[in-house]
C-alpha cells in the first residue's frame, strides 16, 4: 500500500495497510505519528490496520516499518484528517408544542430526518408541518410522518394544527351556508317556521 485514504475529525477511520513478504510480518511505526484518536494494530493476515477517530485536523506524516526473518522494509505516508463538517441544532415541536426530543439534536447539512406528530390533539386536527424558523426541505408538509432534510441552519419545525370543519349533508350535522341564519330569521319575521 503506497498511499492512505483521507478521513475527517469525528468520523470512524478504517485503513489497511498491506506488503508483500513471508508471513509473519510484525508492524510497527518508525518515525512520525498517527493522528491523534488513531491506533495501529494487526489483523490475521499478517496486514497492518489503521484505525479509530481522529480527534484533530492536520497533515500527519509517518513511516510505517514491516519486519519478519528475512529483513525489514519501510513506507512514508502523509495522513490527511480535515476538520468536521459544521452542525446545525435542529428543533421540532411535535402535537403537544413542545420539542420532540427524540429527533432534536445537531445535524450536519443535507441531512435526511425522520419527523412524526399525532393526527389530533385536545380536539384539532393536523394541518400541516411548518418551518418556523431557519431552512430546510419537508418532503410532505402535510403528512404527520415525513422527512425533513436540514439545511446550514438552525431550525425549528412545527406541526400546526386546526379546528375541525363541519360540513352539512343531507340533513346530517353541518356548517350552515353563508347568509342561512338571515335566511331564517326573514321566514320567522314572517310568521313562517323551518322544520
Amino acid at each position: 500500500t503506497t498511499a492512505l485514504g483521507s478521513g475527517s475529525v469525528g468520523t470512524a477511520y478504517l485503513q489497511t495497510v498491506a506488503a508483500t513478504g513471508d508471513r509473519p510480518l510484525t508492524w510497527t511505526l518508525s518515525s512520525g505519528s498517527l493522528p491523534a484518536g488513531l491506533n495501529l494494530t494487526q489483523n490475521t493476515e499478517g496486514n497492518a490496520v489503521i484505525s479509530g477517530t481522529p480527534t484533530a485536523s492536520g497533515t500527519f506524516n509517518f513511516t510505517l516499518k514491516a519486519a519478519n526473518g528475512g529483513g525489514f522494509d519501510t513506507q512514508s505516508y502523509p495522513l490527511v484528517i480535515s476538520a468536521a463538517p459544521p452542525k446545525f441544532n435542529l428543533t421540532v415541536n411535535s402535537h403537544n408544542g413542545t420539542n420532540d426530543t427524540s429527533v432534536a439534536a445537531s445535524y450536519e447539512a443535507n441531512t435526511p430526518v425522520s419527523i412524526s406528530t399525532a393526527p389530533s390533539h385536545d380536539g384539532m386536527i393536523f394541518e400541516k408541518w411548518v418551518i418556523t424558523s431557519g431552512a430546510g426541505n419537508l418532503a410532505n408538509e402535510t403528512s404527520t410522518s415525513t422527512t425533513f432534510t436540514t439545511g446550514s441552519y438552525v431550525t425549528t419545525v412545527t406541526a400546526q394544527y386546526r379546528n375541525p370543519v363541519l360540513t352539512v349533508t343531507n340533513g346530517s350535522a353541518t356548517t350552515p351556508p353563508v347568509g342561512w341564519y338571515h335566511w331564517q330569521l326573514s321566514r320567522r319575521h314572517r310568521g313562517f317556521h323551518h322544520r
